[in-house]
């Protein structure tokens, strides 16, 4: 008789997949905390003059990707909003390039062209009074053009476009286009920001200039034009509490040193309260974790026994060897369902996971 394939050895689990690789539309598990803030911060923003910056701490394996991915999936149906997913701060592009790459991507890769032609195409014709660079407004009107070479020479353009300038005027008229379609904000998901702080000091003070720069503009124009008139600006950045505590001793060397310059006006303008920690998770976090991943990965309902093929004290073993990482938990559960499937268990009793962690070297490690 064959041996069993992986996925017939997966079904006698009732589970037709690997149930913990990556997934970003499951619920996030015990985060109700930090969605709330989450929420409150991006919704307060929505309705207050000017730009914002959100900031979302945590470790690696914490899950700053997935909240991200999280916030995406969250508001990309909300009509007032534009949200990008989420995109890394930088590339491999040269960092003096920086805004042309950050945006360019933004718009290739976070949003993508057909969604820019859409919503261009949604506006009403008024943005096109506020624009004052006559080359970005030709730009934007060719996207949106019915002729396919008008419009493909455009995206061309766009992909090629390494003016820093260039780029973020390309940005603003973006943002009356939006307030045009009846959007009211931008939320631009930025990740792996603690990526910043292997440059120089100076190339850093370079580069929070320039989201300064962008953060900076929206107050202008809502003087010159009315708040109405362009959608602001929601930046959300992601980091590690280490990356994002580089940036604070940075700044205080620099307060320290001249008064205050480079990083220093934009830290300022992020408020304390618009920065949100990933805690590692609780027991009840762990349990939903784990039992959420299997419930979306079901040959079939398994009433009042969320955690087969794990038994209950699978929770506080996993728990206390991942010492709460979501990442660490993911990984650890793989591992003890691999090694159970390959014993051929019934059912993984906590002394078998933890034999199973043991002999992988996992025990020892944590």
């Amino acid at each position: 008789m064959p041996e069993a394939t992986f996925e017939e050895k997966l079904a006698g689990y009732s589970l037709r997949r690997d149930p913990f690789g990556p997934d970003y539309e499951v619920p996030m598990a015990g985060r109700k905390a930090e969605w709330r803030e989450i929420q409150e911060r991006v919704d307060q923003a929505m309705y207050r003059r000017g730009n914002d910056i959100v900031v979302i701490l945590g470790d690696y394996g914490m899950g700053k990707t997935y909240t991200l991915w999280q916030m995406h999936e969250h508001y990309k149906n909300v009509h007032e909003l534009w949200v990008t997913k989420p995109i890394p701060l930088l590339s491999s592009e040269s960092t003096s390039r920086f805004a042309a790459d950050l945006i360019g991507r933004t718009l290739r890769q976070g949003i993508g062209y057909g969604q820019a032609i859409d919503l261009i195409r949604q506006a009403d014709d008024s943005w096109q009074e506020s624009v004052d660079n006559p080359a970005v407004l030709d730009l934007l009107r060719n996207l949106a053009s019915e002729e396919p070479a008008t419009r493909d020479k455009a995206i061309d353009r766009l992909a090629r476009n390494r003016d820093n300038l260039i780029a973020q005027e390309i940005l603003f008229a973006l943002q009356f286009v939006l307030a045009a379609a009846g959007r009211r904000a931008f939320l631009w998901l930025v990740d792996e920001f603690e990526y910043i702080m292997i440059l120089t000091s100076t190339k850093v003070s370079q580069l929070v200039n320039t989201l300064r720069d962008i953060y900076d503009h929206q107050p202008e124009v809502e003087l010159r034009y009315g708040p109405e008139r362009s959608a602001k600006i929601i930046l959300t950045l992601a980091s590690s509490p280490a990356g994002w505590e580089l940036l604070q001793k940075l700044t205080r060397d620099v307060v320290r040193k001249t008064g205050g310059a480079g990083v220093v006006p934009f830290a300022q303008r992020i408020p304390g309260a618009n920065i949100i920690t990933l805690a590692p998770l609780n027991r009840d976090g762990c349990h939903d974790l784990i039992a959420w991943r299997l419930a979306k990965n079901r040959t079939g309902d398994i009433p009042g026994e969320p955690l087969i093929p794990y038994d209950e004290g699978f929770v506080d073993l996993v728990l206390e060897v991942a010492q709460g990482v979501p990442r660490r938990i993911l990984a650890y559960a793989t591992v003890v369902l691999l090694g159970a499937l390959e014993q051929g268990l019934p059912r993984i009793t906590v002394d078998a996971a933890r034999s199973i962690l043991d002999k992988e070297g996992f025990l020892n490690k944590a």
